[in-house]
């Protein structure tokens, strides 16, 4: 006898088949992560809504409060108040989306200071509109649960009956009291004459008294009253101030949900494109890579080159600084006595030793002029320079040391200013000038006829030679 098919277990079993390959298959990103993306964007765009509902509340309340009341032609702007108020919140809005959209991208492509850069601008309108939807859904749904209008409506009646109340009866006492005046029960002589008895003055009294007593009363109503409306007022600040928390802690986890979707969101194209676009991204990272070379190798150029000038224009500067500051040669005798007294050592030397300071530079002018030295060669770094020991051993160096200073002080006082500049940046411990100290100087002596670079550094040299402290003084 053959058995019988059970077909409902077979089409159990073939579904649970197909269920366990479906899930346990590896499929590409967008097919794997399908739902999720799309309740991600859905997740997304409701957190944006409830953003915008809580921000318009924050800024009617804060545009009204500022332009209330404000006429423009003779209309009132409330409308208009109205239409900024959205294109605001609109702006805020679209503007956040963007940037945090972009930070993410930038961040997950390893762009880093894109990224930052964008974060910079994510941190301002993120935070803008977190505060604007936090606060505006909490002093919203606060408002609904303040109950203090209510409140002193309430009192307002309260008081407002026992007033009416208290006014009636007093009114009626007001009332025996005149029917009391206006009846007197006096007699004298067996005539009325118009005078209360004792029995009517005592019974006036009592009413009077009574009065008071109503009066008391009232006013005994009156504190009880308020008293129960501010107790009612502090429980209401209380219970609004717990549901404006619980709002604005509610609208705090929305606007944290719509940072992380975002991040989520733009992860997942990411994968996306990086599975699928493979060769793109490639070519965006190379070149990407190759952009970044290259501004690297001109910098690094740039720097090199800068670095040698400045090398190249110190050395030629101490070069210079071994001729004495042969750019200023105002009065050439030094040069001249220089070379006559090379000629006559023994004489000129006897005499500069007996002679004072002043006879000195006499008797060195009255020397007989002979043809002047060759002029200094500069090929290169390499320079034509006079014997040393030439001028160690002149007969007349104090002399000649003497027009030198003379030189040197002339030549500071042509390019005072910068001198100024010098003492005023550099302290006197200083060796030689970096790049930064040379601008300095240059800033400060900006009126200056002459400042370059060369001639701030000579100016330098020549003030150490002159002597740092003094110098100024000198010239």
């Amino acid at each position: 006898m053959q058995k019988k098919i059970d077909y409902q277990n077979f089409r159990l079993q073939s579904r649970l088949s197909k269920a366990a390959n479906e899930i346990m298959t590896m499929h590409p990103v967008r097919k794997e992560w399908r739902i999720a993306i799309v309740s991600l964007l859905i997740i997304k765009t409701l957190t944006m809504f409830f953003s915008l509902f809580g921000g318009y509340a924050f800024f009617d309340n804060k545009f009204t409060q500022t332009l209330h009341g404000l006429l423009f032609a003779g209309y009132d702007v409330t409308p208009f108040i109205k239409v900024v108020t959205v294109i605001t919140l609109l702006a805020i809005e679209i503007l956040t989306a963007v940037f945090l959209q972009k930070m993410f991208k930038f961040l997950f492509r390893s762009r880093f200071i894109t990224g930052a850069a964008s974060a910079a601008v994510v941190i301002l309108f993120y935070g803008i509109s977190f505060v604007s939807s936090t606060e505006g859904l909490a002093s919203r749904q606060a408002e609904k649960f303040d109950k203090s209008g209510q409140i002193a409506q309430n009192t307002e009646r309260k008081t407002a009956e026992f007033q009416t109340k208290y006014d009636a009866l007093l009114s009626d006492v007001d009332k025996q009291i005149s029917l009391i005046e206006q009846n007197p029960a006096g007699w004298t002589n067996g005539k009325k004459d118009g005078r209360l008895t004792p029995q009517q003055l005592r019974k006036i009294d009592n009413l009077n008294g009574k009065k008071d007593a109503l009066r008391d009363s009232l006013d005994r109503k009156i504190l009880v009253i308020e008293r129960e409306k501010q107790t009612e007022l502090s429980q209401n600040q209380v219970s609004t101030a717990k549901t404006a928390k619980d709002y604005h802690t509610l609208m705090s986890i929305i606007m944290g949900i719509q940072f992380l979707a975002t991040g989520i969101i733009i992860f997942f194209w990411h994968l996306i494109r990086t599975q699928e676009s493979k060769d793109a991204v490639m070519s965006e990272d190379l070149t990407e890579v190759v952009d970044t070379m290259e501004s690297n190798a001109k910098t690094l150029s740039y720097n090199t080159f800068v670095d040698t000038s400045n090398r190249i224009h110190h050395s030629i500067n101490e070069r210079m600084q071994q001729n004495k500051y042969s750019d200023y040669q105002s009065n050439p005798e030094p040069s001249r006595a220089r070379l006559k007294l090379q000629n006559n050592s023994q004489t000129a030397e006897c005499e500069t030793e007996e002679l004072p300071e002043t006879k000195q530079a006499e008797t060195i002018k009255d020397l007989p002029e002979t043809k002047l030295p060759e002029p200094v060669k500069v090929n290169g770094f390499n320079a034509q320079l006079n014997d040393k020991k030439t001028l160690t051993k002149n007969p007349v160096g104090t002399a000649y040391a003497m027009h030198t200073d003379k030189n040197t002080l002339a030549y500071l006082r042509k390019h005072k200013q910068v001198v100024k500049a010098i003492l005023d940046t550099v302290p006197s411990e200083k060796i030689t000038l970096t790049n930064e100290e040379v601008r300095q100087i240059q800033g400060i002596a900006y009126r200056a006829e002459h400042k370059s670079d060369g001639l701030i550094r000579k100016v330098y040299e020549a003030v150490k030679t002159a002597g740092y402290n003094d110098v100024f003084n000198k010239i």
